[in-house]
């Protein structure tokens, strides 16, 4: 028969068993836990750069067009050019524009200060966040509807450039 002490010893070294299972349990789950918040970080982060890049971009392209249409002036067209801010409707810049309205989400109406001779002019517009789509070319007036890299009507801060006589 077992004694006192032996009984102690064989309870103790179950416990300690285990306490050794849980800690291995724990210490793998809170790992794999650790690898996919390391993971779903990388993908936010891989996520930023190429927004970042996105944006980059058009702000390089805007700079370009700018300088081309300042060709055009010389050339004696009629130019329109604009940056929009959807959050800060009255802070944009802008060239031959009246006013800017947002009909809705993502969705612009840029009116000239001078229209057109026609509706035949020459229009690009860009944005941070995807694309935009020109809908509507008007003399006077042009229909932006702004979209995201995943073709969601998007408010965000737009490019526009239009220049013809």
């Amino acid at each position: 028969m077992p004694n006192r002490s032996s009984k102690i010893i064989t309870t103790f070294n179950i416990i300690a068993t285990l306490i050794g299972a849980i800690s291995a349990i724990v210490v793998a789950y809170y790992t794999a836990a650790g690898v996919a918040i390391k993971k779903t970080q990388e993908e936010f982060d891989n996520q930023l750069m190429l927004q970042a890049e996105r944006i980059e971009k058009n702000q390089q392209n805007f700079e370009y067009l700018t300088k081309e249409l300042k060709k055009a002036r010389a050339l004696d067209r009629r130019v329109v050019e604009t940056y929009y801010r959807w959050n800060r409707p009255d802070d944009y810049n802008r060239h031959n524009v009246k006013g800017i309205d947002r009909t809705g989400e993502g969705v612009y109406i840029i009116h000239f200060l001078e229209p057109f001779e026609n509706n035949l002019y020459i229009s690009v517009a860009n944005n941070t966040a995807g694309f935009v789509h020109i809908t509507e070319n008007k003399s006077g007036s042009v229909k932006l509807k702004s979209f995201d890299h995943k073709g969601n009507l998007v408010d965000a801060e737009v490019f526009f450039l239009a220049y013809g006589k």
